[in-house]
């Protein structure tokens, strides 16, 4: 039996962060970070739908919010009826197995192919990055 994981935490997450005053920006304008919220296995939890947690991604960053979403499959991005990947600023994506990248499409700002995070492409260490306002590109993260 599948475990039932409540709504209630995101939900009052949700309603706190969302409720605060607009966090304060430096002289470059980038803000303070109030509050980091991490996924781990991205896949279990938006299963669930959770209208709360594509309101963090959404509107989280003006309240100094941040949302990492971790997961081992682009496919597990796959079928979000808010496609609220879209507002997600930094992707880090390693090498996958899986064929199907396009659930990652709007996110990375391209289409991409399998061939884009084959081994050869990306290899041990190195991730397809999209940065705010920046180009998709490749960087090394260790050696």
């Amino acid at each position: 039996m599948m475990p039932v994981l409540s709504k209630a935490p995101c939900d009052v997450l949700a309603k706190y962060l969302l409720s605060l005053p607009d966090s304060d920006t430096d002289s470059a304008g980038h803000r303070a970070i109030r509050h980091l919220l991490v996924i781990d296995e991205a896949k279990e939890i938006l299963s669930y739908k959770h209208s709360a947690l594509s309101n963090l991604v959404r509107k989280s960053a003006a309240k100094g919010g941040i949302v990492m979403l971790l997961s081992q499959s682009p496919d597990d991005f796959a079928g979000e009826e808010d496609d609220f990947l879209s507002q997600i600023s930094s992707i880090i994506v390693f090498t996958s197995s899986t064929n199907s990248v396009k659930d990652l499409r709007a996110a990375l700002g391209r289409r991409l192919a399998p061939e884009d995070f084959s081994d050869k492409n990306l290899p041990t260490g190195v991730a397809l990055t999209k940065l705010p306002k920046q180009e998709l590109m490749k960087v090394r993260a260790w050696q």
